[in-house]
């Protein structure tokens, strides 16, 4: 019995779609990729507190 464990095994469904995407574009274009997806999460915690702070001003949150 091998004591590494296989990707396949480890791997989830999405990861499994868009590996071969990530491993043809290469490492430059996944370093954009995480760069986008990281703006997109600041972006949305921004809203957050937005929406947050609009609904504590005009006493929505009780």
């Amino acid at each position: 019995m091998s004591k590494y464990v296989s990707i396949e095994d480890t791997d989830t469904t999405l990861l499994k779609k868009w590996r071969p995407l990530i491993l043809r574009s290469g490492a430059h274009t996944s370093v954009w990729v995480n760069a986008f997806l990281l703006m997109q999460l600041c972006c949305s915690f921004r809203l957050l507190i937005f929406l947050s702070l609009s609904m504590s001003i005009i006493g929505l949150d009780n």
